[in-house]
């Protein structure tokens, strides 16, 4: 049954002919490979044998002659002290002839069925008194022969010519036994790789199907439920299976957060909602004074703000989650932002009768968005006076450390366990769930800090000990070049007295 989308079908199909298509060129690759290193050395055997063996007949044919000459007769043409079955057992069979110096046939093979004429070319050179001439000689027959010529010499003068030969087929004969082998090898060897290749092949293509029912299997069910699997006597699909393996542990992880986030999320969202209606609902129960009104409606707007500003908190780490960039990114002068953030903190830190101190350097370039290190920056602070009782001091400095820009935010509050200190940056995380609302707020604002301090290349730890406070530390790249020297501390004590 057709789902009714060819554009699917069609793209499936190009996908299964450029696999195909992959699977096919590697093959042939790998066949061409093959087939250069058999021919190569083939190839050298071959002419390497040729030479030997057309070496091997000339010199036959020339001591053949030679012999020939030496028992010929010049005074009884035709009469030669010769018996062809002397050279029975030899490697070739010899035919031979003489001339006399007119080139008149003389003695003739009986092997040869009729004489073979001598070319010019032939007469010309084997005149001379220490010719010896190697040609190629073609029977009345047609039949080829690769012959010697010499002279044959009485008292140092030439009496005549005397001509061995061989058939170049029989010459030839082991060279085409030697060249039908090595074709034949060669195509054996050929034949072997090509089913090795086809057997490689074969179960490539099973252990990727099986990478592959895997992968749909994942895809259908969800990550948490499956993993590639390859032979282990395969290490590169156990490599590429350890790859996908590792992805999909961090897609896990990466799902498993989103989940506890959302989770998370849902509760914080929840716990204002519901007071919100509960307010409401009881204020709606009867008649009530203004005053009583009046308070239920400050209950309400506490929460707003709750929610508000747990909104914002999400929507900023949706941000840094989706791996925005800084909106502005310019020279910011971090003791400037922390006189800024301390002056916006003043009114808590006088309403809570909390002692807010300020040291910075003057000249502290760092590159980033001036709002996010605000940000940064106020929810230390805001942290350290939630935390903070009456009559405690909250410290904030910033200063210099060789090409780096140190901001400490101190306070003398009730202080976290070593325990604690590597998850006071995950999101929600809260060191004692049963604090107070009023104290604690959703659990995302050290979460912030850490991912501003990581996205302007920086980071963000703490010491702390119960009952000793806390002290929280960020270090931020200075600006290049900008210069050691820094103006007077500026220090400022922010103290409501009652």
């Amino acid at each position: 049954m057709s789902d009714g989308n060819p554009t699917r079908h069609t793209r499936a199909a190009a996908g299964r002919e450029v696999v195909m298509t992959l699977r096919r060129r590697f093959q042939l690759g790998i066949l061409a490979l093959v087939a250069v290193t058999l021919a190569v050395p083939s190839i050298l055997l071959y002419l390497l044998a040729r030479q030997e063996v057309r070496g091997d007949v000339d010199q036959f044919v020339s001591d053949k002659a030679r012999i020939l000459a030496e028992r010929a007769n010049p005074s009884v043409p035709g009469s030669v002290v010769f018996q062809e079955r002397d050279w029975a057992g030899d490697r070739f069979i010899p035919h031979g002839q003489t001339f006399d110096t007119d080139w008149n046939i003389g003695f003739v093979s009986k092997r040869l069925t009729a004489p073979i004429p001598a070319g010019e070319a032939v007469r010309r050179e084997a005149a001379h008194p220490l010719g010896r001439v190697l040609h190629d000689a073609v029977a009345p027959d047609g039949t080829r022969y690769r012959m010697a010529t010499v002279s044959i010499l009485r008292d140092q003068e030439i009496r005549g010519y005397a001509q061995i030969g061989v058939r170049e087929s029989e010459r030839d004969a082991p060279l085409r036994r030697l060249l039908a082998t090595l074709v034949a090898g060669n195509l054996l060897a050929l034949g072997l790789a090509w089913l090795g290749l086809r057997f490689l092949d074969e179960h490539w293509r099973l252990a990727l199907a099986s990478l592959g029912d895997t992968a749909r299997e994942v895809s259908a069910n969800g990550v948490l439920r499956h993993r590639f699997v390859a032979p282990p006597e395969d290490p590169d699909l156990a490599q590429v299976a350890g790859a996908f393996n590792s992805l999909l542990d961090r897609l896990t992880q990466t799902r498993e957060s989103q989940q506890q986030f959302i989770a998370d999320a849902s509760h914080e969202l929840r716990t204002p909602l519901t007071v919100l209606r509960g307010e409401l609902e009881v204020a709606l129960r009867r008649e009530r004074t203004g005053p009583e009104y009046r308070e239920t409606i400050e209950a309400c707007r506490q929460e707003v703000e709750r929610l508000s500003r747990l909104a914002d908190n999400l929507l900023t780490l949706a941000h840094v989650d989706a791996g925005a960039r800084l909106s502005e990114v310019q020279a910011v002068d971090l003791g400037t932002a922390c006189r800024s953030v301390a002056e916006r903190f003043l009114p808590w830190a006088e309403r809570d009768r909390i002692t807010l101190r300020v040291t910075a350097t003057e000249s502290l370039p760092v590159r980033g968005d001036r709002i996010a290190l605000e940000r940064l920056l106020a929810n230390l602070v805001e942290n350290a006076l939630r935390y903070s009782a009456p009559q405690d001091a909250v410290e904030l400095s910033a200063r210099r450390d060789g090409g780096q820009a140190v901001v400490e935010v101190a306070d003398h509050g009730p202080g976290i366990a070593e325990d604690q200190h590597a998850r006071i940056f995950e999101r929600f995380h809260r060191v004692e769930s049963s604090r107070p609302r009023h104290r604690g707020g959703a659990g995302l604002g050290l979460a912030i800090v850490k991912s501003l301090a990581e996205i302007h290349g920086g980071s963000v730890t703490v010491r702390s000990r119960i009952g000793q406070g806390s002290t929280f530390t960020v270090r931020l790249p200075l600006v290049p070049g900008a210069g050691p020297e820094g103006g007077p501390p500026a220090v400022a004590d922010h103290v409501k007295t009652l």
